[in-house]
């Protein structure tokens, strides 16, 4: 008689593979409500952008094809067609702000209910007692939920990035600004993932849906704002390059402000970061030699003093020097600050997981 070869062990993941399509059916069944809400959220915010560019991007046509960023900047029609475009700049601060609000509403009302409804109502000891266990249920509903929300905003980022062209073209605005650097492609959809992750973990570690969407709701609210105020102008002024310019009043100490023709003149599309004054000796001049300085070179009456500062400088042996951030460095920046808040993400995902394996 010829024994019969024993099959190989499958490796454990093969023998417990993750069942994705009943754990979106279960998410899905559990937090519809709130993903129908985010759904009518998104679509709402994708039409009000949609509408709201057709006007700018319409005098932006005519804008282009009156010559208008070249030869012909100072007609009348030109005028009229930047007058226009710049009176819809409010537009684009409120559809800023509204996007911004967008990772604060995912983790407080997404992200809370996740783990905060099952720890409250008592039903994680049943949802944890089944077959895919505790920790692969959390990953997969946290995959499943972090996944559809990057894909959303990441697409309302796409489309505010389209919506902000005319503006930064013309010299109203600039993706580098505080706010508008926070809803690309890449910067939007993690936000949103990590205050998604903060939410999670809030819900577990409270233990109470209230309780925790105020903390989320705080915590990432609060981050934000200290971005716009604080670490966004720091973060711009890492290892920034420097160039010889032209000053514009005294352009003295932190400039953060993005090169624009008629103001503080600087590499086209650049983050300008700071501005300096130097002597003969190539030494940084006090505020008050500055001060002089500047007062001079408004009283003279030189052709180099009215038309290029930089000449009347030069001759006096004195420059204006520029620390800026490259345009070609804008999506370095991007990928960094992504990249922290995906670190950030993956911090808060281990410490759920971990709370949630002591947790009885």
């Amino acid at each position: 008689m010829t024994a019969q070869p024993i099959p190989p062990l499958l490796p454990r993941m093969r023998r417990h593979p993750i069942q994705w399509r009943p754990m979106a059916r279960v998410t899905w069944l559990q937090h519809r409500g709130s993903l129908i809400t985010a759904i009518v959220l998104f679509a709402g915010y994708a039409l009000v952008i949609v509408e709201s560019t057709l006007g700018p991007r319409s005098d932006y046509a005519r804008f282009v094809a009156s010559r208008c960023l070249t030869s012909s900047r100072g007609s009348v029609i030109c005028t009229d067609l930047f007058n226009s475009i710049a009176a819809q700049t409010t537009s684009l601060s409120l559809i800023t702000i509204a996007l911004l609000v967008i990772p604060v509403l995912a983790g407080t009302f997404i992200g809370v209910p996740l783990l905060a409804r099952e720890i409250e109502s008592g039903t994680f000891r049943f949802a944890w007692t089944q077959g895919i266990g505790r920790t692969r249920w959390m990953v997969t509903k946290m995959a499943l939920l972090c996944g559809a929300a990057a894909v959303a905003a990441g697409t309302l980022g796409f489309l505010a990035d389209w919506y902000g062209g005319p503006f930064e073209s013309t010299g109203l605005a600039s993706r580098w600004q505080g706010g508008q650097f926070n809803i690309t492609v890449l910067t939007l959809p993690a936000w949103t993932v990590c205050s998604l992750a903060a939410g999670a973990f809030a819900g577990l570690l409270i233990g109470r849906v209230v309780a925790a969407m105020a903390a989320t709701a705080a915590f990432a609210g609060g981050l934000i704002v200290l971005d716009f105020t604080r670490l966004h102008d720091w973060f711009l002024g890492i290892a920034p390059s420097v160039t010889r310019g032209s000053p514009s009043g005294t352009g003295l100490g932190a400039l953060n402000t993005f090169a624009v023709p008629g103001g503080i003149p600087g590499p086209p599309g650049s983050w300008l970061v700071n501005g300096r004054y130097t002597g003969p000796d190539g030494q940084r001049l006090s505020s008050a030699a500055v001060n002089s300085l500047v007062n001079e070179l408004d009283t003279s009456k030189s052709a180099a003093a009215l038309g290029n500062p930089a000449q009347w400088l030069e001759r006096h042996h004195d420059a204006y020097w520029i620390s800026y951030q490259a345009a070609s460095r804008f999506w370095g920046f991007q990928a960094a600050e992504a990249g922290i808040l995906l670190a950030i993400t993956v911090m808060f995902v281990i410490g759920t997981i971990t709370l949630a394996g002591r947790r009885r």
